[in-house]
């Protein structure tokens, strides 16, 4: 069994069991005993239970931003597939924004990991070391209006589907980054030179 593997291995036997419990009253032993390994096997990959929690999260960040960053995929096609991923594991996510807080919080945690991806895409686009704070600003408050807009969402009776919330998403780039980004503001065009997302075509 491979590293992926044995990762793999206790997410999903992680996910399995937050199906009916509340994670913060999860165990390493729980998890480690469902996944028929043993709890040493389990710190061989993950620092705690958080750690896995995010490890989660950041595969799946990882993959989309690969994809978009070589022009696979353009971002309104990234922001679906991210918005899918929630509404795939809805119990699971929704178990972690309720039972998830403090310095292990879900919220924050994926909200400035997606913040810094976004941030990090810019610079590389640009070919720039850094970028200014203000804008920082801008891309962490999308970032944070992204997640609480998913953890709204998840919890509607009758939510609209994901491709609609990217939609929406995609829609609500701030103004001013796109000022910065040299975006026409009709239409939004141009927002793929700076972060290969094409906010007109989603």
């Amino acid at each position: 069994m491979t590293k992926k593997d044995t990762k793999e291995l206790l997410s999903d036997s992680f996910a399995e069991i937050a199906k009916t419990k509340a994670i913060d009253k999860i165990t390493v032993r729980e998890i480690s005993e469902n996944a028929g390994v043993t709890t040493q096997t389990f710190y061989n990959h993950f620092s705690d239970k958080y750690d896995l929690v995010f490890w989660r999260f950041r595969n799946r960040i990882d993959t989309i931003f690969d994809r978009y960053g070589k022009g696979i995929i353009d971002w309104g096609m990234a922001m679906e597939e991210f918005i899918q991923g929630y509404d795939n594991h809805a119990r699971f996510i929704i178990n972690a924004f309720k039972n998830m807080n403090g310095q292990d919080s879900y919220k924050d945690k994926t909200m400035i990991y997606l913040a810094n991806k976004m941030i990090n895409n810019i610079k590389i686009l640009k070919g720039v070391e850094e970028i200014p704070t203000e804008y920082k600003f801008y891309i962490f408050f999308y970032s944070s209006g992204i997640i609480n807009v998913v953890d709204w969402w998840l919890k509607k009776e009758n939510r609209e589907s994901y491709k609609v919330v990217a939609r929406y998403l995609c829609d609500c780039v701030p103004m001013k980054l796109m000022d910065y980004c040299g975006v026409n503001k009709v239409g939004h065009k141009k927002f793929t030179e700076l972060l290969a997302l094409t906010v007109d075509e989603c």
